[in-house]
């Protein structure tokens, strides 16, 4: 038989709803400080975050994004890579998604492109979003721009390129040269033996003009007074 209850325990029960009700409040102003506080993280990385779904549906994108593509975020939630992007480089980035998200595996990956007449590259790290039970439901990624970086790495490598052709194309005379006491030839590394400027001349860049020092002179034109 039901049992109407008295008055103490409807002031209890209702003391328990008001604690019940409180504590939700208090909850749900937490999440709301939590996702304010993460939402003010986000925004501030220097990095372009993003979130799309399956389909390369734009879910959010944080300040860096809106800056550096100078689109406005809200404009891009529900759209897709060739909203923001010429066709090439879209059809790229979803490439690249659908594989991720096919793998099931994170990538580190370095996308190229123009924008606005810009050529940009970047380095973004694109994570596949996997629920409890397995199945990949969108793709989270934060990008880069190491255009200028790149450049400078790109000119430093022709650089050293040039510089080692350089170095390769200049002959040098090194280590210690065998000379004969009489006749002066140079004995090459394949034992035969040489005049030293036919020497000189296939080992350094060095043209060979032939003279005559004052002892010489003296000796084989006394009579010139070449040096006088």
């Amino acid at each position: 038989m039901y049992k109407k209850p008295t008055y103490e325990e409807l002031e209890q029960r209702v003391k328990e709803l008001e604690e019940e009700i409180s504590e939700l409040k208090r909850v749900k102003q937490e999440n709301r400080d939590s996702q304010h506080l993460l939402q003010e993280v986000i925004d501030n990385i220097e990095g372009e975050i993003f979130i799309k779904d399956t389909n390369g549906k734009y879910l959010f994108v944080n300040n860096a994004y809106e800056k550096d593509y100078g689109i406005d975020k809200n404009e891009v939630v529900g759209k897709d890579d060739f909203f923001v992007f010429p066709p090439e480089l879209a059809k790229q980035l979803q490439e690249n998604d659908k594989r991720i998200m096919e793998s099931k595996i994170a990538e580190m990956i370095e996308e190229r492109g123009v924008l606005r007449g810009k050529h940009l590259i970047y380095d973004t790290n694109k994570v596949p979003l996997i629920d409890e039970n397995g199945d990949v439901y969108g793709i989270c990624g934060i990008g880069f721009d190491i255009t200028k970086k790149k450049r400078i790495e790109e000119e430093r490598e022709k650089l050293i390129e040039e510089l080692q052709k350089t170095l390769d194309e200049i002959k040098t005379l090194r280590g210690i040269l065998p000379l004969c006491s009489f006749c002066k030839k140079v004995r090459d590394d394949k034992g035969y033996w040489e005049q030293v400027d036919v020497y000189i001349h296939k080992h350094s860049q060095a043209d060979i003009s032939h003279s005559i020092c004052p002892e010489c002179a003296k000796e084989h034109y006394p009579d010139l007074d070449i040096y006088e």
